[in-house]
């Protein structure tokens, strides 16, 4: 037996060194170095240290446990080994009785796929045995990680879209190789993706596993990070993959500016239409540039202001536009006339719609900010031909163009309307009606009634210039019928005239003008009716009217009796300069 063996070798030796004679009471001190297997039995030793598979290039550790059994320090000389093995731990060093450690022996393979052999030599001062040798092998692999893509570029993706990208792992090498999981790692806002196929073994020689990677931004801006791959270090350790990318989005906005006030209107992601309003101008047509106190100017006949288009996103947006000078479209209700009120320095003229050719804003995302189209200068200068065009309106479409099929990306249309109006009176009639057939009025009337005749609807003074009374007559012709006049009901109109013949017998000597300050329109006019505003017409009383008897006091009617008369009166509205204004009252005697 060993064990045996060595007590005789150690009996011999301390006879050696102390000589004969020593007695009883002399002690002999030696070291003893023990290298055990591990989990086996008791004197039990390792002979054989296996490193298993390594990857080529990979440096492995193992420990081989020593300890000192003996009765005096032990110290270790050397430790001789040749590549591809090596060691980490440094000597000499010294191991006290009784005291174990850990030797560090590595295996660094060069080569894939070939069993290695070796061993290292463990010099020391045990004087049984100075060198233990220790057999070595292990095999070098090549299990070597390759990812494709690297790196997951996801170029620009537009805020509430999403690209994903396919990430392959390949085992180059010959041997299985196990993954361990994947994680994301960095500012990777709206990345997601699914690892489960990269927790599993990946056969050798080309053996592969994919998971898709997803990003949809919900914010412009770029990201940055990456995917960890986790693999045993033995086997290369993890693999990153970069992760690159860029939420992004064109933000394009529709706007003017006035000139005089310098105020911008835009439209924005929330809001995609917008109205720009001229407000009321003077009106060119009845107010030219020569026409005295009243005339239009640069002011107040005409305003300016210049249309341009925005982005204010990351990248450029390609576009283009119809622009509608006059909604509805066609020929103006003067009858001859196509010309708009509204013009666009960048459009025909005449006023016809025209198309803005599809273009790029900005043409490259690297010209310099702000990115905004050369102003258009749009003009209203107010010129009405009948009533009704005295409101005028235009239109843009600004349309997105060149997205990728199947997708719309907000915004796709924006729309500016652009609205004035001149500023214009309108008269309108106002008659007067005192009493029913079924509930007449008293005569004669002991207060005057105010006669209004006339209110002005419209955005500009009205003048009210003269007031007339007229009665209506009818002429038989030789056929029995009538001859239409031209008049209200078919007859003639002709002036009331104390001084004729028949005044007397006319509706005109029941209706008479107040006397009192006031009452007669011939003393108050001519007035000015201010411009209508909310719905209320612009009004003023043009005088005071009392109806009775005959002007001369003779006979009044005993019974429900209609009488009528017009009242023609002169204005400034020019499409409406003169009304007829029927006044009626039914009337008995009390």
């Amino acid at each position: 037996m060993r064990t045996t063996v060595r007590l005789a070798v150690a009996m011999s030796l301390a006879m050696a060194m102390v000589g004969c004679g020593c007695g009883d009471k002399t002690r002999n001190n030696f070291p003893q170095l023990e290298v055990p297997l591990p989990g086996g039995t008791e004197g039990q030793e390792l002979t054989t240290l296996d490193f298993g598979l390594i990857q080529v290039g990979v440096k492995a550790v193992r420990k081989v446990h020593v300890r000192n059994s003996g009765t005096a320090a032990l110290n270790f000389t050397a430790l001789t080994t040749a590549a591809p093995f090596g060691t980490d731990t440094m000597v000499p060093s010294t191991l006290e009785v009784n005291a174990e450690t850990d030797l560090l022996v590595t295996f660094t393979p060069a080569t894939a796929d070939q069993h290695v052999t070796g061993k290292i030599s463990i010099g020391s001062d045990d004087p049984q045995r100075g060198t233990y040798d220790l057999a070595l092998e292990g095999q070098g692999v090549t299990a070597v990680a390759r990812t494709t893509p690297n790196p997951l570029a996801f170029g620009d993706v537009y805020v509430k879209e999403s690209k994903t990208l396919m990430l392959t792992l390949t085992n180059a090498g010959g041997n299985e190789l196990p993954v361990q999981g994947a994680m994301l790692t960095g500012a990777l806002a709206g990345v997601t993706a699914d690892f489960a196929a990269f927790t599993a073994t990946v056969p050798g020689n080309g053996g592969s596993a994919t998971v898709a990677v997803t990003f949809a931004p919900t914010a412009t801006g770029p990201i940055a990070g990456a995917v960890v791959i986790h693999i045993d270090a033995v086997l290369g350790g993890d693999v990153s993959v970069p992760i690159t990318g860029r939420g992004t989005a064109a933000d394009p906005r529709l706007c003017f500016r006035f000139s005089d006030t310098g105020t911008e209107t835009c439209t924005d992601p929330q809001n995609t239409l917008i109205n720009v309003d001229f407000g009321s101008i003077c009106d060119n047509a009845v107010y030219p540039a020569d026409a005295g106190a009243i005339a239009c100017t640069p002011v107040t006949g005409a305003r300016a202001g210049t249309m341009y288009v925005r982005n204010d996103g990351l990248v450029p947006v390609k576009y283009s536009m119809q622009v509608r000078p006059q909604v509805p479209a066609g020929v103006r209700c003067d009858g001859g006339s196509d010309l708009a009120d509204i013009t666009f320095s960048n459009g025909p003229d005449g006023g016809a719609a025209f198309n803005v050719p599809t273009s790029s804003l900005p043409g490259a995302e690297t010209d310099p900010r702000p990115w905004e189209t050369a102003p258009v200068v749009v003009s209203y200068r107010a010129t009405s031909r009948c009533r009704l065009e005295a409101s005028d309106q235009a239109q843009v479409l600004w349309t997105r163009q060149g997205d990728p099929a199947g997708t719309t990306r907000p915004p796709g249309t924006l729309v500016m309307t652009l609205v004035g109006s001149s500023r214009l009176p309108s008269a309108k009639e106002e008659p007067l009606n005192l009493g029913t057939q079924a509930q007449p009025i008293n005569v004669p009337l002991s207060t005057p009634v105010p006669f209004t005749g006339v209110v002005n609807q419209g955005n500009g003074p009205l003048v009210v210039k003269q007031l007339k009374l007229y009665e209506e007559i009818f002429m038989a012709d030789l056929d029995g019928g009538t001859l239409d006049g031209g008049g209200p009901l078919g007859g003639f109109l002709q002036p009331c005239n104390p001084a004729s013949s028949t005044f007397l017998a006319s509706d005109c000597a029941r209706f008479n003008w107040d006397t009192g300050a006031g009452g007669n329109p011939a003393a108050v006019l001519p007035v000015t009716l201010d411009a209508g505003s909310q719905g209320n017409p612009g009004r003023q009383s043009l005088g005071r009217l009392f109806v009775g008897c005959y002007a001369d006091g003779g006979s009044c009617p005993g019974a429900q009796t209609r009488y009528r008369v017009y009242a023609v009166i002169d204005t400034s509205d020019p499409y409406a300069p003169q009304l007829t204004v029927p006044i009626e009252a039914w009337v008995k005697m009390p």
